[in-house]
């Protein structure tokens, strides 16, 4: 049901570099992967985690060996019979995985009915289309297997993270472990604050966490605050329909310059002028924006697809039907127009565009027009990874983006 693959070997080369050499992990905090050696890799995308005085919790270790105690496995098999999400396709026969469907992650629930490992999974997966690094992707795709603030459930208890350690790595664990203890409502706070009063840039002296568990506080240095929010922007994308947008892009703005390969969609969003925008305004731009394509999902349903299935809802084809569809094609233009940082309005609006195109063929012109319109959205499919509307990963929206300029039907009025 997922073809993203956990490099266990490189994180196991990474955990054994860096807990042999603490100073070289400090001199390579710029980040610079060298030659590609999965060592430096592991120590430069993840420096600052890992690190006794920055990961400085107290006893927080034995307190968690008594709480893990109330945090059980929820094993309660929910994946419907012949769903995907129960079978295997073969493509992630590592060692994490394995474990991870030993303890029963195909059949812990999660969010919208989905199981617990598509959810991971599919953190993963943004992160990869995101040209995140792999042992980075790794700990988004092991990201909540304690559980957190905000999903109790764990695969792991906090007494067994020597063998999360084995499979993930040793910083890869760290972050993994920073991630799960953390209070998530506290950096939701301090995010928006960084948004608002901060000038879209992490604090100078640290970003401020709170360990959900002891209460502990401590100031991340930027790299390790970045790979926390790029994993959370990641982890809040690619759970909800129509998720909030300001919150999850505005981990992504804080984290995009201290990353050492900043996702494309940071660019395409501040080029687009969604960073400049106030968060009242973000908010106000996404509810138009969610009404806009809740229409043209109305409209999908009604529209027939073949010419057989015209026939069959003939009663469809009136005039009042055709000038409701040149109402909204015009209203899907304006909120296209008006919001391009929103590639799914862009590809509905340009779905109608080059049906109604291909009724005048003989127009070369307009004809590479829309093909420059196409490759400019597919290219900010690829950049966002995810849909907004519903989740997805990256394949399932390029799909999805494909079968809009293929299937579409316009009829104008």
């Amino acid at each position: 049901c997922y073809s993203w693959r956990v490099t266990v070997a490189a994180a196991s080369t990474a955990s054994t570099a860096s807990t042999a050499s603490t100073a070289t992990s400090a001199a390579n905090a710029d980040g610079s992967s060298g030659d590609g050696d999965t060592r430096k890799e592991g120590r430069a995308y993840l420096d600052g985690v890992g690190d006794s005085k920055v990961m400085s919790w107290g006893e927080l270790d034995s307190k968690m060996a008594a709480l893990s105690q109330t945090a059980g496995l929820d094993l309660a098999a929910v994946a419907r019979a012949g769903d995907a999400d129960g079978d295997g396709d073969g493509t992630t026969s590592t060692a994490l995985v394995e474990r991870m469907d030993a303890l029963g992650a195909r059949t812990m629930p999660h969010a919208h009915g989905r199981c617990f490992i598509t959810h991971l999974s599919g953190v993963a997966k943004i992160l990869e289309a995101w040209g995140q690094p792999p042992l980075l992707c790794a700990c988004g795709f092991a990201h909540s297997v304690y559980s957190t603030s905000m999903f109790p459930k764990g695969l792991f208890t906090f007494d067994q993270r020597a063998e999360l350690r084995q499979l993930l790595g040793y910083r890869g664990e760290m972050l993994v472990y920073l991630y799960c203890t953390v209070g998530q409502n506290a950096i939701y706070t301090e995010v928006r604050r960084c948004l608002e009063k901060g000038g879209g840039t992490l604090p100078s002296a640290g970003f401020p966490v709170t360990n959900c568990h002891s209460g502990e506080r401590l100031l991340l240095p930027a790299r390790a605050a970045a790979n926390l929010l790029v994993v959370l922007a990641a982890d809040l994308c690619e759970q909800d329909s129509y998720f909030e947008m300001d919150l999850a892009f505005g981990c992504l703005r804080l984290a995009a310059p201290h990353l050492a390969s900043p996702p494309p969609l940071h660019a395409r969003l501040e080029k687009s002028g969604f960073y400049a925008m106030s968060t009242a305004a973000q908010r106000a731009a996404q509810g138009e924006a969610k009404r806009a394509l809740q229409r043209t999902e109305a409209w999908e349903l009604a529209t027939p697809r073949s010419a057989g299935e015209m026939a069959r809802t003939s009663r469809l084809l009136d005039e009042t039907h055709a000038a409701s569809a040149a109402t909204a094609h015009r209203q899907l233009l304006a909120a296209a127009s008006c919001h391009p940082w929103c590639y799914e309005l862009q590809a509905c609006a340009l779905a109608l565009d080059v049906a109604e195109n291909a009724q005048r063929p003989d127009d070369q012109r307009e004809q590479e027009a829309l093909d420059a319109r196409v490759t400019e959205c597919r290219a900010a499919c690829a950049d966002w990874g995810t849909r907004w509307s519903r989740p997805a990963d990256a394949a399932e929206a390029a799909a999805w983006v494909g079968g809009m300029l293929q299937n579409h039907i316009f009829m104008p009025s």
